[in-house]
């Protein structure tokens, strides 16, 4: 029997994500229009050592992976001075996010049976360079495509592949350095959802998830490749990436897997302190630890416990639980953090929770399932909806205030948003788009 609905995984509130059956996919949409400027897309090499400027972005929710970007002030008045886009275009599919470094924006795509880390002018959105592979990862809920972010640092790109493909690249040319393999190198069989943890850059190693067994569930490399420097058993299971999380002159690499927080020396590899998992155990982690002091996290699993507060003593030796709270659910979405507040999403709804006792300020804003982060120093968030719209938000324990809203792209937006300078730049599993954000007094 015919069936004239095709159902594109699910949405976010778990609801078949439903199509007219002879309208196209975002990924032939996406290999139509890419053939059709094949003539023109040449590779063309940056050829310069790209460095790290202020404002930059350089991997997965910005500088400490906290969603939070400083050094920022924008006009916030959008119906006097509102965004532009200055550009848009299609990409291939993946759930990744973006690092924004130098002038020039890296992602993953899905490209038909290939992923591809790619680079991008970041003024223009003219394609660069590609690094791809014969490599596809499809999977019934979330559709095809890679899940990890790229990270710049020292010259050089890590990115994580859907089956367990660690590449480090020339930032500039796209030139493979090394390439290692983390399922053989951890014996991890591969997630139903693909490996999607992006790669972490501490001192002189590059750090990964795998969850393979025998205690290989993170893997610290080398800068310059080779077998892994040492493995450390953190647990099985985790969409959530590893994290820096310094106390004092404590370097510590926090992971949260579906056994709990861990946290980890760097440099060896040992397990510094650790918090079990609330609830069901086989409940998959998938949001970062968010800072809510100098020695103090919120944890999010709303399928488990909601959210809860870890306390982390004074010499990092330990750490204890605090308040807990049902009324904050977030699924996939991460929290930021501002003056005594947690703001984040109670399933598809943004709310504000009271960081030092767990009480929720309010509930509000229908966003599906998005992403938010927080411009620091005006006190204002951008919440990208799940149907592509850039919100900005005021930091508000009082009630929700919503300031502006406009169009970034089209598809189902789960990616996390990045900001470098005063650019936003946005993407869905079909779109990418770099939004000009109006400097105060300024452009």
């Amino acid at each position: 029997m015919f069936l004239p609905i095709r159902v594109n995984g699910l949405q976010g509130n778990m609801r078949a994500d439903v199509h007219w059956r002879w309208t196209p996919t975002a990924d032939e949409l996406f290999l139509a229009e890419h053939r059709a400027q094949a003539a023109a897309a040449t590779t063309q090499p940056a050829g310069k050592r790209l460095e790290l400027r202020p404002g930059d972005w350089p991997g997965f929710r910005g500088p400490d992976r906290d969603g939070i970007a400083r050094g920022v002030s924008i006009a916030l008045d959008w119906s006097q001075s509102p965004p532009t886009v200055l550009w848009r275009q299609r990409v291939g599919p993946a759930w990744s996010s973006m690092a924004v470094v130098d002038g020039f924006v890296f992602t993953q795509e899905q490209r038909g049976e290939r992923e591809a880390v790619v680079c991008r002018d970041a003024l223009t959105g003219r394609e660069v360079w590609v690094h791809d592979e014969p490599v596809r990862f499809d999977e019934a809920t979330s559709g095809p495509g890679p899940r990890a972010t790229p990270m710049f640092a020292g010259g050089r790109i890590y990115a994580q592949g859907a089956l367990g493909t660690l590449v480090c690249l020339d930032a500039a040319s796209g030139r493979l350095i090394w390439s290692r393999d983390i399922r053989a190198d951890s014996g991890a069989a591969l997630p139903i959802w693909g490996f999607s943890n992006s790669p972490l850059v501490v001192g002189d190693r590059v750090i990964a998830f795998a969850g393979g067994e025998g205690k290989k569930g993170l893997l610290a490399y080398s800068l310059e490749g080779g077998p892994p420097l040492w493995t450390a058993d953190a647990g099985k299971v985790s969409y959530a990436s590893p994290q820096q999380f310094d106390i004092g002159a404590e370097r510590q690499v926090l992971i949260f897997t579906n056994e709990g927080l861990f946290a980890i020396d760097p440099a060896s590899g040992s397990i510094r302190w650790q918090v079990p998992m609330q609830g069901a155990v086989g409940v998959p982690s998938v949001l970062q630890a968010c800072r809510v002091g100098p020695d103090s996290l919120a944890l999010g699993n709303g399928a488990a416990f909601g959210v809860e507060r870890v306390q982390v003593s004074s010499d990092a030796r330990s750490a204890t639980r605090g308040w807990a709270t049902p009324r904050m659910k977030p699924a996939f979405s991460d929290m930021v953090y501002h003056n005594g507040c947690i703001y984040g999403f109670d399933g598809t709804v943004f709310c504000c929770v009271d960081a030092s006792t767990g009480e929720r300020h309010w509930r509000d804003g229908r966003y599906g399932a998005g992403q938010v982060l927080l411009l620091a120093d005006q006190g204002v968030m951008i919440v990208t909806s799940e149907d592509g719209q850039a919100i900005l938000l005021r930091c508000n324990p009082q009630r929700s205030e919503e300031l502006g809203r406009v169009p970034a792209v089209t598809g189902k937006t789960w990616n996390h948003a990045a900001v470098a300078q005063d650019r936003l730049y946005v993407r869905s599993d079909g779109e990418m788009a770099c939004i000009q954000l109006k400097a105060i007094g300024g452009r």
